[in-house]
């Protein structure tokens, strides 16, 4: 019915990113795989999330919502929260914490950690919260001001919804959701990263027996909700580019260079990780990305080459040889729509 993390855990992977539908019981299974391993005596936990807003509905008073299905469910032992630290039966047992002021803790002592939980890594980046710039470098700052000797081995329990496979983590370490048919996929020479698809069979079949299926049935959303399906990611428009495509112009965004290509016969543009070096036509998404002997992109708005792209993108004439590249233009085409 729900996730278990001893399985994953059986894996060995330190950065273990589970992805899962609504409901999978990603948070409790975590929570309470925490709270066990702090009774047998193997150490205390970090729960984080990206901001502070975001704990305070969750850790506030003596017995803290974050804890309360796992007070229902296992009422032998008492949760309380004070001051953004956790007890369990009036034992320090962890710290709740936010990613995005966490630098200020470079010199704060967390003693005996043994996991982290980052809940809610993914997020619809179209809503209030945005990601955090440079978050991955930030993570693995704090990572390290919790593990000071890097020879221990805590594991971190990455907890998400498939909101979009575009995500700064999924970015950075270049992963993937497992293939079709398959539950767990692992990266790294040594497989350090595991990225599980989290769809508890008997749980998704109770959503489906439910009123709120039947009517959502067939809904992008409900995919989502069930079978997993990434909300944002749908593969409308994703291809690999033809032989026959001509090299256009070189766009670079956030610290990466990303290659236009068009294809002459039928006008329409390709987006791809291939790039032409040296090519004369090379723009700078946002200032970040300015160097010497890049034009910015907001200085060139006017230019045909960057009009016409702009127009195919709106007439549905580009395409991406990769989901990532594709929310990757979207946010270019986004910030170009800004500088008029």
């Amino acid at each position: 019915m729900y996730w278990n993390p001893r399985r994953t855990r059986s894996y060995n992977s330190l950065y273990n990113f589970i992805v899962g539908m609504r409901g999978a019981g990603k948070t409790f299974g975590a929570l309470a795989d925490c709270s066990d391993r702090f009774d047998k005596g193997k150490g205390k936990f970090i729960y984080l999330r990206r901001y502070s807003t975001e704990l305070d509905g969750l850790t506030n008073g003596p017995m803290p919502a974050l804890f309360s299905k796992v007070q229902s469910m296992i009422p032998e032992h008492k949760w309380e929260c004070k001051n953004n630290m956790f007890y369990m039966d009036d034992e320090h047992c962890g710290w709740a914490v936010p990613l995005s002021t966490s630098n200020i803790m470079k010199s704060f002592d967390f003693m005996d950690v043994s996991t982290i939980i980052f809940d809610e890594f993914i997020i619809d980046n179209r809503g209030v919260y945005h990601y955090i710039k440079n978050e991955v470098n930030l993570f693995n700052t704090f990572y390290q001001t919790v593990v000071r000797d890097m020879s221990k081995f805590v594991p971190v329990f990455f907890l998400s919804n498939a909101v979009s496979i575009s995500n700064p983590y999924f970015d950075f370490y270049h992963l993937d959701k497992p293939a079709n048919g398959q539950r767990i996929r692992r990266f790294g020479a040594n497989k350090g990263i595991l990225v599980e698809n989290v769809v508890p069979p008997r749980n998704a079949e109770k959503v489906r027996n439910s009123a709120w299926f039947d009517i959502n049935a067939g809904s992008e959303y409900a995919e989502y909700a069930v079978d997993n399906q990434w909300l944002l990611d749908n593969e409308d428009f994703v291809e690999k580019k033809p032989y026959t495509v001509q090299y256009d112009s070189t766009l670079r965004y956030n610290g990466h260079d990303i290659g236009v290509w068009i294809e002459p016969s039928n006008w329409v543009y390709y987006i791809s990780n291939d790039v032409e070096a040296n090519f004369p036509r090379y723009f700078a998404v946002t200032a970040d990305d300015h160097k010497p002997n890049v034009l910015l992109l907001q200085a060139a708005k006017k230019l045909p080459v960057i009009h016409a792209l702009k127009t195919a993108y709106e007439a549905g004439a580009v395409r991406y040889e990769s989901m990532k590249l594709k929310n990757e233009f979207k946010d270019i085409m986004r910030l170009c729509r800004g500088y008029q």
